[in-house]
């Protein structure tokens, strides 16, 4: 299912993109960081279809005490089928703004992420779950192989076959990034060991604040989010992305954005190729 821009991607695979740190500025005015908005809900729209069955996804966001991001509610309603709800849930160690562990349930499936820092970049992760059919063990970690350029590499065990390691998938990676935005990604994927695709992607922003900017959990070079409805997450809101695609072409997407007074995005308007062309952000003070 293609979605309007990458960011907008959610699955339970949560390694996509990166950029090389040194290049990445991530302060920010003394206003954002005081900023009390924080996003509250999510919704992707197709409006092409009759209504009450027009939403594709809706999203809910929790916090904490300390205004930690600490679960997602993910329900995917696409085709009009009602499903069972994903839920992410965040944990901390003590006072770190950074998780130390995901759990993630969706129906009978159900995973533990655990996340390893070095420079509050994401280095390796390790996840059990079950898939729905068996248990399984992975690692996903990132290695920068020269300049600019990095490895990602996924490893899983299962039940099935226990002791025998197999790498699922890898990807060979570049990022441009400017002002805490990608703007220009390259990724070569193999999958099981097999060369599977090439992806180049471009992307522009607006000058307004995005609604995900706090959400930071980064694999090093790689630059993802472990939060659904935004792997790519931005300083600023993405006004267009055009990206080319070796299996399934080329597609280009546009986005026109309202915004209220806090200078955040209340309704955007797409154009190009999607499952959905409208989505709906609420807010709430905290």
């Amino acid at each position: 299912m293609k979605t309007l821009f990458l960011f907008f991607f959610t699955a339970i695979s949560l390694f996509l993109l990166s950029a090389c740190q040194q290049e990445i500025n991530w302060e920010l005015p003394d206003n954002a960081r005081e900023d009390s908005l924080f996003v509250s809900r999510v919704l992707l729209l197709d409006t092409t279809q009759p209504p009450g069955s027009d939403t594709v996804f809706d999203y809910r966001y929790f916090y904490d005490d300390m205004k930690r991001l600490r679960q997602i509610l993910e329900r995917d309603l696409y085709g009009g089928i009602i499903r069972p709800d994903a839920v992410y849930s965040l944990l901390y160690s003590g006072n770190d703004t950074l998780p130390a562990r995901i759990d993630f349930v969706n129906g009978n499936a159900h995973a533990n992420s655990y996340y390893f820092y070095a420079n509050s970049f994401v280095v390796k992760d390790s996840v059990v779950g079950f898939d729905g059919t068996g248990n399984y063990r992975s690692v996903g970690q990132v290695s920068q192989i020269r300049p600019n350029w990095y490895l990602w590499r996924l490893t899983s065990e299962t039940d099935q076959d226990p002791g025998l390691i197999q790498t699922l998938d890898s990807t060979i990676f570049s990022r441009s990034f400017s002002s805490g935005n990608m703007l220009a990604a390259v990724d070569s994927v193999w999958e099981y060991g097999q060369y599977a695709s090439v992806l180049t992607t471009q992307n522009q922003y607006d000058a307004k604040k995005s609604p995900f900017w706090r959400y930071q959990l980064w694999f090093a070079g790689y630059y993802s989010s472990a939060v659904p409805t935004f792997n790519y997450v931005s300083m600023n809101n993405t006004l267009s992305e055009s990206y080319t695609h070796s299996v399934d072409g080329n597609s280009n997407q546009q986005v026109q954005y309202e915004y209220n007074e806090n200078g955040y995005p209340v309704l955007g308007r797409i154009t190009g190729s999607s499952d959905f062309n409208k989505f709906v952000f609420e807010y709430v003070h905290l």
